[in-house]
């Protein structure tokens, strides 16, 4: 599991880096050797990054492939030409912890990614001989010598299946702000914690051409900086939808898709036609009937339990990592926070009294895309962390969007995406900061239904955009008015004439659902007591003690949640956390 942790300890691991007490543990692999640890001995500076970071195309010009530390050169040339270590964080690009180790300025310096895509927590952030660091929560546990719970994380989690920014499930530990630098200054003897960065100020943008010239501009920049030849071998998690249909159809180099499914569909169908039309290599994987419980299951240890064990579907794909022979898996992963509506309040738009698949914007509500668990004494111990973090920006659309979906790594359905970059070369094209500077200039109403994005989309897929979207059933560059009228017909016909119940994945299904599946309930009611007791102080009910039929009342994420958590407990109080 790939980690970057910075811990008070005497003993050595090889390969440790050392700074006054700290041992600075960087566990990374890649096959390119680009992002390895570079110490310029001219300076007296060491960089440390987890993550792949990118250069704009004209930097690798000077470049011998898969050349050591190439990356790392780049970016400490950054750090050494800028005035300030704000204007050194604003000119890198992507997702990624970089540490750097001044030591001829007596400091060390941390810096997390714009969007929070790479988690980072710390512990003693006042002090820094006592000042902890690492990407994995329970890692920094295990160094603080108190791991007491916050009962009201639980809470939040239970309810939502997900720990809000900056809280975890540890009182002591707390999420490192996204777009910001933690500057240890021994000189000084002081600990400075700044933001580097603010979506607020970006100008915005109100004209469609403008909007979509600069999103289409931005999505094919970005595509291009990830796909480059001294990036070796590229991959793409092909779906049936557009998000990476667009890599396929923007990269500078053929890539080769991999399509992940557990039953033939047909979404399956939908990657089968794109790769033909593309003549590109497709490798089809399929996950067996019992991934989605050994992901509940297992997950927790690799993403901090922090996020809904029910969204970890990559998973199963640990044990398959030798299938993925790329040096560079590129995904579209995040379009659908960022570009589409799912962070705004939405309800469906009314044609002779019935619902059609159109949304228009709604009332604030506490729920929205995300779980939201209804049980009265679990709601009232997350009512004034949610009131404090939302009351000023309930009604400021753009506002509102940021603070429920960032920093991504705690987007409820971000565990995916944590395995993916813990074990896998690992880059999503939205994490470029073209892409960001665009999505937080457009007003909402562009994100509302998509209708910005499907239009780019449409546009960048060229051929690809006349294949049918895989949910939606209409070729990419359909007009909204013609996707709702196929959509609602679809939606008529499976009331009719197909199981409506029948491709509905088991973790993000109805409560019947998961009240059916006897190895989930039988879970759910056999978890160790110690955490039942702890869940039924949290929630104020005995939910252990309800039938079946009592449970069905609930948000189907109710038993995937309690799951999740006491898979977490068990796992780091039994110590199965590698360190």
């Amino acid at each position: 599991m790939f980690s970057l942790s910075i811990i008070n300890e005497e003993f050595e691991v090889k390969g440790d880096f050392k700074f006054h007490n700290k041992r600075i543990r960087l566990v990374q692999k890649y096959k390119l050797k680009y992002w390895d640890p570079y110490y310029c001995d001219k300076n007296n500076v060491q960089i440390i990054i987890l993550g792949r970071p990118v250069l704009d195309l004209f930097e690798w010009s000077d470049c011998v492939y898969n050349e050591v530390s190439f990356v790392s050169k780049k970016l400490l040339g950054y750090y050494l030409s800028t005035n300030s270590i704000s204007d050194f964080c604003n000119k890198l690009n992507g997702g990624f912890i970089i540490v750097v180790i001044d030591y001829k300025k007596d400091r060390m310096i941390i810096v997390r990614d714009r969007l929070g895509i790479y988690p980072g927590y710390v512990c003693n952030i006042e002090k820094e001989n006592d000042f902890l660091f690492s990407t994995h929560s329970d890692i920094l546990a295990k160094y603080t010598g108190n791991n007491e719970l916050d009962t009201t994380s639980i809470a939040e989690f239970i309810e939502q299946g997900s720990v809000s920014h900056p809280y975890t499930f540890y009182s002591n530990i707390k999420s490192m702000d996204n777009a910001s630098y933690i500057e240890l200054n021994y000189p000084k003897n002081i600990t400075f914690n700044n933001s580097y960065f603010s979506f607020e100020k970006i100008n915005k943008i109100k004209g469609k051409v403008e909007a979509f010239n600069g999103l289409r501009s931005a999505i094919k920049n970005s595509i291009e900086r990830r796909s480059h030849k001294f990036l070796g071998k590229s991959g793409v998690l092909l779906s049936g939808g557009g998000d990476s249909r667009v890599i396929v159809s923007n990269s500078l180099t053929q890539l080769k898709a991999f399509t992940v499914y557990h039953n033939k569909n047909y979404e399956l169908g939908i990657t089968k036609e794109i790769t033909k039309k593309t003549k590109i290599e497709h490798l089809l994987i399929r996950l067996s009937s019992s991934s989605n419980i050994k992901s509940l299951q297992e997950s927790s240890k690799f993403t901090g339990g922090m996020v809904s064990g029910g969204s970890a579907s990559w998973y199963s794909l640990i044990d398959k990592s030798n299938l993925f022979d790329v040096d560079n898996l590129l995904t579209g992963d995040y379009a659908d926070w960022l570009l589409k509506d799912i962070a705004f309040n939405t309800e469906k738009v009314r044609l002779f009294g019935r619902q059609i698949p159109l949304n228009r914007f709604s009332k604030y509500k506490d729920s929205f895309y995300a779980p939201f668990v209804k049980i009265s004494g679990l709601n009232s111990k997350t009512e004034n962390r949610k009131n404090n973090k939302y009351k000023d920006i309930k009604n400021n659309l753009t506002k509102l969007q940021v603070r429920r979906i960032i920093p991504l790594s705690n987007e409820y359905t971000s565990s995916s995406r944590l395995i993916l970059q813990r074990f896998f070369p690992w880059d999503t094209i939205f994490s470029d900061n073209e892409i960001i500077d665009i999505v937080f200039s457009l007003s909402p109403k562009f994100k509302l239904n998509s209708v910005l994005y499907n239009k780019v989309l449409g546009d960048l897929c060229h051929d690809l955009s006349k294949i049918n979207h895989a949910n939606k059933r209409v070729p990419l560059n359909s007009s909204i008015f013609y996707s709702t009228f196929i959509q609602s017909m679809n939606i008529l016909y499976s009331k009719f004439f197909r199981n409506s119940n029948s491709s509905v994945d088991i973790l993000d299904g109805r409560i019947e659902y998961i009240i059916n599946n006897k190895e989930i309930m039988n879970m759910f009611y056999n978890i160790p007591s110690e955490v039942k007791n702890i869940l039924i102080d949290i929630c104020g009910i005995d939910i252990f003690n309800l039938s079946l039929d009592e449970l069905a009342n609930y948000d189907n994420h109710l038993p995937v949640h309690v799951i999740s958590f006491s898979n977490w407990y068990h796992s780091v109080y039994t110590s199965q956390i590698d360190v």
